[in-house]
Formats: structure tokens, sequence, C-alpha cells
């Protein structure tokens, strides 16, 4: 765990991590600024995608969109139980060979897919209890 976004960042360096749960919210650097640079790294050195979820406290329609953009996963509104939480990280976990998904070098990454519009399509919330 980590107190704001640059730490986020800097701990992904060096390390393997099965699922990130990251706080949109966080001081200096916010977790959509983060992801985005964790999606860089990752598409910079060939790395293997790593499912991140954004922590929101704002659950309104947007925020699905917001994280999409981001390159978020999923999403799930604070607070959250501990039987989502534990259906979050079954759900989206990295579990060899499902996730050995490689990303393109950034030169070569496609645009995000999305609507009529060209908006990134929401992602999921996670269901309530």
């Amino acid at each position: 765990m980590v107190g704001d976004g640059q730490a986020a960042v800097d701990r992904f360096l060096g390390h393997e991590y099965d699922l990130v749960l990251m706080d949109v919210q966080m001081p200096g650097m916010d977790g959509y600024t983060s992801t985005r640079r964790l999606r860089a790294i990752e598409r910079e050195c060939g790395l293997a995608l790593v499912p991140v979820v954004a922590l929101t406290a704002n659950s309104a329609g947007d925020e699905g969109v917001r994280s999409a953009e981001a390159g978020c996963t999923a999403f799930i509104a604070k607070p959250f139980s501990r039987s989502q939480l534990d259906r979050l990280v079954a759900t989206h976990a990295v579990q060899p060979p499902q996730f050995s998904q490689r990303l393109p070098p950034l030169s070569e990454a496609t645009p995000l897919q999305g609507n009529s519009a060209g908006l990134p399509r929401p992602l999921p919330a996670l269901v309530t209890d």
C-alpha cells in the first residue's frame, strides 16, 4: 500500500503484481494518471497487462468511462464489503495463462474501441450484495 499516485508508479516498477487496486483520489498524482503511467510502462517494456481496478467514492455513470480511458480493467465504488472485495480479486487477479495478454509497443498500440462517438465504452461496476 502506498500514500500517493507517484509512489504507486514507483512501487510498480521492478515488481510483479497479480492485481492493482488503484484509489482514484490520491494526493499528488491521481489514480487515473497513475494507471496511464502503469499502462505506458507495460507497453514500453512489453510486459503482460496487469489488471487495475479503480476504487472510487463516486458511483456516477461517468466513472466507468473515466476508468476505461485511464486503462483500468474495472472499477468499484467505496465503501464495499469484504465479499465484494473477494469477488473482485477472484474475477480480476491474474491467473496464468488466462491473462497472458501482452500489450503492443506504444508505437503499435491501437486506440480504445468506443461507441459511435469514439468514446470508450464504460467499464462494468461490480455488482453489490
